[in-house]
Protein backbone atom coordinates (compact mmCIF):
# COMPACT_ATOMS: atom_id res chain seq x y z
CA UNK A 1 0.00 0.00 0.00
CA UNK A 2 1.20 3.31 -0.96
CA UNK A 3 2.48 6.02 2.70
CA UNK A 4 -0.50 8.40 3.83
CA UNK A 5 0.45 11.78 3.71
CA UNK A 6 0.20 11.91 7.51
CA UNK A 7 2.85 8.89 7.27
CA UNK A 8 5.08 10.95 4.92
CA UNK A 9 5.03 13.71 7.37
CA UNK A 10 5.71 11.75 10.47
CA UNK A 11 8.94 10.10 9.04
CA UNK A 12 12.22 11.96 9.53
CA UNK A 13 13.82 14.33 7.15
CA UNK A 14 17.36 14.27 6.92
CA UNK A 15 18.58 17.51 8.19
CA UNK A 16 20.06 19.91 5.99
CA UNK A 17 23.79 19.87 4.81
CA UNK A 18 25.04 22.73 7.02
CA UNK A 19 27.50 25.25 4.99
CA UNK A 20 31.21 25.09 5.40
CA UNK A 21 31.58 27.64 7.00
CA UNK A 22 28.85 26.66 9.85
CA UNK A 23 31.09 23.53 10.41
CA UNK A 24 34.26 25.26 10.98
CA UNK A 25 34.95 26.43 14.67
CA UNK A 26 34.01 30.11 15.25
CA UNK A 27 38.02 31.13 15.78
CA UNK A 28 38.25 28.99 12.21
CA UNK A 29 35.53 30.76 11.01
CA UNK A 30 36.67 34.45 11.84
CA UNK A 31 40.62 33.35 10.46
CA UNK A 32 38.88 32.05 7.18
CA UNK A 33 36.74 35.33 6.64
CA UNK A 34 40.03 37.40 6.82
CA UNK A 35 42.15 34.96 4.73
CA UNK A 36 39.78 35.36 1.99
CA UNK A 37 38.49 39.02 2.79
CA UNK A 38 34.66 37.65 2.72
CA UNK A 39 32.10 40.64 2.68
CA UNK A 40 29.67 38.30 3.69
CA UNK A 41 31.29 37.55 6.80
CA UNK A 42 31.36 41.03 7.61
CA UNK A 43 28.24 40.70 9.96
CA UNK A 44 29.82 37.94 12.20
CA UNK A 45 33.39 39.56 12.38
CA UNK A 46 31.46 42.36 13.61
CA UNK A 47 29.52 40.80 16.60
CA UNK A 48 32.96 39.44 17.48
CA UNK A 49 34.75 42.91 17.77
CA UNK A 50 31.81 44.65 19.39
CA UNK A 51 30.89 41.61 21.92
CA UNK A 52 32.35 42.76 25.14
CA UNK A 53 32.89 38.84 26.64
CA UNK A 54 34.39 37.56 23.57
CA UNK A 55 37.76 36.45 23.43
CA UNK A 56 37.90 36.41 19.77
CA UNK A 57 36.92 39.55 19.97
CA UNK A 58 40.74 40.77 18.04
CA UNK A 59 40.24 38.20 15.82
CA UNK A 60 37.01 40.13 14.70
CA UNK A 61 38.96 43.40 14.64
CA UNK A 62 41.62 41.29 12.27
CA UNK A 63 38.72 40.31 9.89
CA UNK A 64 36.91 43.58 9.54
CA UNK A 65 40.25 45.17 8.75
CA UNK A 66 40.81 42.34 6.00
CA UNK A 67 37.17 43.35 4.51
CA UNK A 68 37.64 46.97 4.47
CA UNK A 69 34.98 49.73 3.75
CA UNK A 70 34.00 52.83 5.15
CA UNK A 71 31.08 50.60 7.55
CA UNK A 72 34.41 48.06 8.52
CA UNK A 73 36.43 51.43 9.80
CA UNK A 74 34.01 53.11 11.78
CA UNK A 75 33.35 49.97 13.63
CA UNK A 76 37.47 50.22 14.23
CA UNK A 77 37.42 53.53 15.26
CA UNK A 78 35.14 52.81 17.84
CA UNK A 79 36.67 49.50 19.33
CA UNK A 80 39.70 51.97 19.82
CA UNK A 81 37.74 52.78 23.14
CA UNK A 82 37.38 49.48 23.94
CA UNK A 83 38.10 48.67 27.69
CA UNK A 84 40.65 45.95 26.49
CA UNK A 85 43.87 46.50 25.69
CA UNK A 86 43.84 44.00 23.09
CA UNK A 87 41.02 45.01 21.00
CA UNK A 88 42.39 48.44 20.64
CA UNK A 89 45.85 47.08 19.65
CA UNK A 90 43.56 44.72 17.12
CA UNK A 91 41.84 47.70 15.73
CA UNK A 92 44.36 50.08 15.42
CA UNK A 93 46.48 47.45 13.78
CA UNK A 94 43.57 46.99 11.53
CA UNK A 95 43.48 50.58 10.76
CA UNK A 96 47.27 50.65 10.08
CA UNK A 97 46.80 47.64 7.58
CA UNK A 98 43.71 49.75 5.72
CA UNK A 99 45.81 53.19 5.71
CA UNK A 100 42.45 54.49 6.99
CA UNK A 101 42.82 58.09 6.42
CA UNK A 102 42.63 59.19 10.21
CA UNK A 103 45.18 56.23 11.13
CA UNK A 104 48.24 58.23 11.66
CA UNK A 105 46.37 61.01 13.69
CA UNK A 106 44.88 58.19 16.11
CA UNK A 107 48.64 57.06 16.69
CA UNK A 108 49.82 59.83 17.51
CA UNK A 109 47.25 60.13 20.10
CA UNK A 110 47.62 56.90 21.48
CA UNK A 111 51.23 56.75 21.70
CA UNK A 112 50.42 59.52 23.99
CA UNK A 113 47.79 58.89 26.04
CA UNK A 114 47.04 54.87 25.96
CA UNK A 115 47.52 52.69 29.31
CA UNK A 116 48.82 49.65 27.78
CA UNK A 117 52.54 48.89 26.83
CA UNK A 118 51.20 46.63 23.65
CA UNK A 119 49.00 49.74 22.37
CA UNK A 120 51.55 52.33 22.17
CA UNK A 121 54.18 50.14 20.99
CA UNK A 122 51.66 49.32 18.30
CA UNK A 123 50.93 52.91 17.81
CA UNK A 124 55.03 54.10 17.52
CA UNK A 125 54.89 51.21 15.23
CA UNK A 126 52.10 52.39 12.95
CA UNK A 127 53.56 55.83 12.73
CA UNK A 128 56.14 54.47 10.81
CA UNK A 129 54.42 52.18 8.91
CA UNK A 130 52.20 55.13 7.48
CA UNK A 131 54.94 57.30 7.26
CA UNK A 132 53.96 59.68 9.04
CA UNK A 133 56.32 62.66 9.54
CA UNK A 134 53.87 64.84 11.61
CA UNK A 135 54.67 62.07 14.46
CA UNK A 136 57.93 62.53 14.69
CA UNK A 137 58.02 64.93 18.01
CA UNK A 138 55.38 62.28 19.25
CA UNK A 139 58.31 59.55 18.89
CA UNK A 140 61.08 61.22 20.00
CA UNK A 141 59.00 61.98 23.36
CA UNK A 142 58.13 57.80 23.18
CA UNK A 143 61.95 57.40 22.62
CA UNK A 144 63.10 59.84 25.82
CA UNK A 145 60.29 58.85 28.38
CA UNK A 146 58.70 55.69 27.55
CA UNK A 147 59.74 51.87 28.37
CA UNK A 148 61.85 49.53 26.39
CA UNK A 149 59.02 47.78 24.18
CA UNK A 150 57.71 51.26 22.88
CA UNK A 151 61.00 52.56 22.90
CA UNK A 152 62.74 50.42 20.39
CA UNK A 153 58.90 50.62 18.15
CA UNK A 154 59.53 54.65 18.26
CA UNK A 155 62.95 54.27 16.94
CA UNK A 156 62.15 52.28 14.26
CA UNK A 157 59.51 54.55 12.86
CA UNK A 158 62.34 57.36 14.03
CA UNK A 159 64.82 55.59 11.25
CA UNK A 160 62.11 54.84 8.95
CA UNK A 161 61.50 58.54 8.72
CA UNK A 162 65.05 59.34 8.29
CA UNK A 163 65.83 60.29 11.45
CA UNK A 164 69.33 59.32 12.74
CA UNK A 165 68.36 58.98 16.85
CA UNK A 166 65.69 55.83 15.19
CA UNK A 167 69.22 54.28 13.78
CA UNK A 168 71.56 55.07 17.04
CA UNK A 169 69.05 53.79 19.62
CA UNK A 170 68.54 50.99 17.37
CA UNK A 171 71.56 49.78 17.13
CA UNK A 172 73.09 51.09 20.72
CA UNK A 173 70.50 48.34 21.42
CA UNK A 174 71.10 45.71 19.48
CA UNK A 175 74.50 45.46 21.45
CA UNK A 176 73.67 45.80 24.47
CA UNK A 177 73.30 43.19 27.06
CA UNK A 178 69.51 43.40 27.54
CA UNK A 179 67.68 40.25 26.75
CA UNK A 180 64.55 41.97 26.54
CA UNK A 181 65.65 44.70 24.23
CA UNK A 182 68.65 43.69 22.10
CA UNK A 183 66.16 40.58 20.34
CA UNK A 184 63.65 43.22 19.25
CA UNK A 185 66.11 45.91 17.70
CA UNK A 186 68.38 43.28 15.73
CA UNK A 187 64.94 42.27 14.48
CA UNK A 188 63.77 46.08 14.06
CA UNK A 189 67.27 46.86 12.22
CA UNK A 190 66.92 43.80 9.60
CA UNK A 191 64.30 45.47 8.35
CA UNK A 192 65.80 48.57 7.53
CA UNK A 193 68.30 47.35 4.64
CA UNK A 194 71.94 46.40 4.74
CA UNK A 195 73.31 49.86 5.12
CA UNK A 196 71.58 49.51 8.71
CA UNK A 197 73.29 46.52 9.73
CA UNK A 198 74.99 45.65 13.40
CA UNK A 199 78.35 44.78 12.51
CA UNK A 200 78.99 41.46 14.43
Amino acid sequence: ALPTAAAEEAEPKPAPRPSRGKLLPRRERLQEIARTRDPEGYAEARTALQDPGDALSPLGALALGQIGGPEAERDLVRALADQRPEVRQAALNALIVLHAPDAARRCVRLLGSDRSIDVRGAAAEGIGCLRHAEGGAALRNALARDVPPVQVRAAWSLARLGEADGFGFLTQQALGQDVHAAPPAIAFLGTLGDRHAVPV
